[in-house]
């Protein structure tokens, strides 16, 4: 299923053309060994990775499917801010980019649950309010991600091992949970390399939450 370029896509400037042109020919490329089918967009609003975005706009959610596997594939453009410096100073400038993000459904209710890569700022903060959880006999997954839930036990009793194994050995993925729902990203904005690594991630989460 080729990606279509929207309808004002003739009237958008050259840098809002190269973004989808890249964005087609990631599907028409990149993508084309998985089956892709368009699917109904995913409840994805009270995710904490989409709802802390300013601005953010839902575009559309494929279905790839590679063997056995499968996840959603989902289009979301938002607002960024970033500080510019010039001769008189700095100023805080806007601009908007498109990301994918990757959705599937568990068999296991985890509760809410957010894992993101530790910064340096998470360590000093636990120092001060130690709140994370960290992972008896995974200590390679714990240094490298900052796990968050609003029910440990639940949390502890219901997460796989093999879940844990795969993401000590992983970098920049940003995974949560809600319920039986389950979001995740790669943090750069859309790129040939990256959506390829986010497929082989939404694949291998399915793998493990599914036991195929």
């Amino acid at each position: 299923m080729p990606l279509k370029l929207p309808e004002y896509y003739s009237s958008l400037d050259l840098k809002k053309k190269a973004e989808w042109d890249n964005i087609k020919s990631i599907f028409d490329n990149s993508l084309k060994e998985f089956t892709i089918k368009g699917t109904s967009s995913p409840h994805i609003s009270d995710f904490h990775l989409i709802n802390t975005k300013n601005k953010p706009i839902f575009y559309n959610a494929w279905k790839l499917k590679n063997n056995s596997n499968n996840f959603t594939l989902c289009l979301i453009e938002y607002e960024t801010h970033y500080e510019e410096a010039h001769r008189y100073g700095s100023s805080i400038k806007k601009d908007t980019h498109k990301y994918f993000f990757g959705y599937l459904t568990t068999p296991i209710d985890l509760g809410q649950v957010l894992i993101r890569p530790e910064t340096i700022a998470d360590k000093i903060s636990e120092l001060i309010n130690p709140i994370e959880i960290d992972i008896k006999g995974f200590e390679k997954f714990n240094k490298r991600y900052y796990v968050l839930a609003n029910n440990q036990d639940k949390f502890m009793k219901g997460i796989d091992a093999d879940l844990l194994n795969y993401l000590a050995n992983i970098k920049n993925v940003q995974l949560e949970f809600n319920g039986n729902r389950c979001f995740f990203r790669l943090l750069k904005a859309i790129d040939k390399n990256e959506t390829i690594k986010l497929c082989e991630i939404g694949f291998k989460f399915d793998e493990i939450f599914n036991n195929k």
